[in-house]
């Protein structure tokens, strides 16, 4: 693809019908497939059947024994009529838009297109859907979700992480960009970032913003007092703590 994002030269996308929950996988040669399909049952259980086109990597033997070994049924769209998948028409379609219109408010460069394209499905998964009174992560795992790791930071943000190679009188932190969650690395607040200088991703969990603080904001209310005792931190009111009698 580019030097953002070398491993990755394309992606595929799975939609559940009954949860609506969105799967982006990016990949560099279409031979992976069945390790990607494979990879997505592992995370997310094996589905009742798996409608497709008519590509020749989705149809291969390698994917059949996989349908036979765990009693998935086979379903693909007639040639030429892309519509009959339901994933080019509930997914796909809304990714390449919602992805055109992230990178333009975000100012991301189109090398980016696939840690967009990952972000929005999993934004998408963890909102609400009215259709089920829940989100589709919930749907699909029967937990709700915490929200809490994708309202620290916006897509594409630069950032400051802790850089543990780094020696005094270094500060010991580095720029890069925020693209996400790193799903299954460290705790819940462990974020992708994508590293100024050497171009490569990090799972960092130490990160700041770049500027300035964006988590907490005074109280309107006591802007104008010298000293504030409280804080409102996103809506939050956050009260200090009480002072320890000596």
């Amino acid at each position: 693809m580019s030097k953002f994002a070398p491993w990755v030269s394309r992606s595929t996308s799975f939609y559940g019908l009954t949860s609506h929950s969105i799967n982006v996988y990016g990949f560099h040669s279409k031979r992976e497939f069945p390790r990607i399909y494979r990879d997505f049952i592992c995370k997310n259980g094996a589905p009742s059947t798996l409608y497709r086109d008519n590509a020749k990597e989705e149809q291969s033997e390698e994917v059949q024994d996989i349908h036979h070994e765990l009693y998935i049924k086979n379903q693909f769209s007639e040639p030429y009529n892309p519509q009959q998948n339901p994933v080019e028409s509930r997914a796909i379609l809304w990714l390449k838009n919602a992805t055109h219109v992230l990178m333009d408010r975000t100012g991301a460069p189109d090398t980016a297109w696939y840690f967009a394209a990952k972000y929005l499905s999993d934004v998408h998964n963890i909102c609400y859907d009215k259709t089920h009174a829940m989100s589709p992560y919930q749907k699909r795992n029967g937990v709700t979700p915490d929200i809490s790791a994708y309202l620290q930071f916006q897509f594409w943000e630069r950032v400051l992480y802790l850089d543990h190679e780094e020696t005094w009188p270094s500060s010991k932190e580095r720029t890069g960009y925020w693209v996400g969650v790193a799903h299954n690395i460290g705790d819940a607040m462990t974020y992708w970032i994508f590293d100024d200088q050497t171009k490569k991703l990090v799972a960092r969990s130490v990160v700041r913003p770049f500027y300035s603080n964006k988590c907490v904001k005074w109280d309107p209310s006591l802007a104008n007092v010298p000293i504030k005792h409280t804080a409102r931190n996103r809506g939050i009111l956050c009260q200090p703590k009480k002072k320890e009698i000596l």
